[in-house]
């Protein structure tokens, strides 16, 4: 009876520290998206602006953006009509320069951001058509990636984003 007392024994901690280690390992793998915030002072209605972030992803394994869109209160996505904005989302080189640009400023080459590929750090490129916008306390970015063949979906919270307004310019 001992010898069978310990066998089990033996058994139950190797699955603990099996389950332990495998929800660690997940864990590491999902990781999560930081997005630096870019506060503007001077943005005008009625103009075009390329804002470029860096995105981080803090997953041991590569993160593929399906998409990454601008939404408010409840997941409604922002639009021009009603938010005074209109963007697309695009991918680009790490090594750019972060910022917010007129529409004269050439930004340089930039890819679809369906199957953008984070590992690591990485840039997000928004090209807005400003129309009036106001601050609003709701506004995020929903992304929705893939890692390990896994699709996960996330709204990122941003003051950058929240404060972002033509207001008073």
């Amino acid at each position: 009876m001992g010898k069978s007392t310990a066998l089990f024994a033996s058994v139950l901690i190797l699955s603990l520290t099996a389950c332990n280690d495998s929800e660690q390992d997940a864990q590491e793998e999902s990781g999560e998206f930081l997005l630096d915030s870019i506060y503007v002072d001077s943005i005008e209605a009625d103009t075009t602006y390329s804002m470029i972030h860096e995105i981080e992803w803090t997953g041991e394994n590569p993160a593929i953006i399906n998409s990454f869109d601008l939404v408010k209160e409840q997941g409604e996505p922002v639009s021009f009509e009603e938010d005074g904005i209109a963007y697309e989302a695009h991918g680009a080189d790490p090594l750019k320069r972060v910022g917010i640009y007129d529409e004269g400023h050439e930004i340089g080459a930039v890819e679809d951001v369906n199957g953008y590929e984070v590992d690591g750090t990485g840039r997000i490129v928004l090209k807005l058509r400003l129309g009036e916008v106001l601050e609003d306390p709701h506004r995020a970015a929903k992304i929705n990636y893939t890692v390990n063949g896994e699709e996960h979906e996330a709204v990122y919270e941003w003051d950058g984003y929240k404060k972002f307004s033509t207001e008073g310019n």
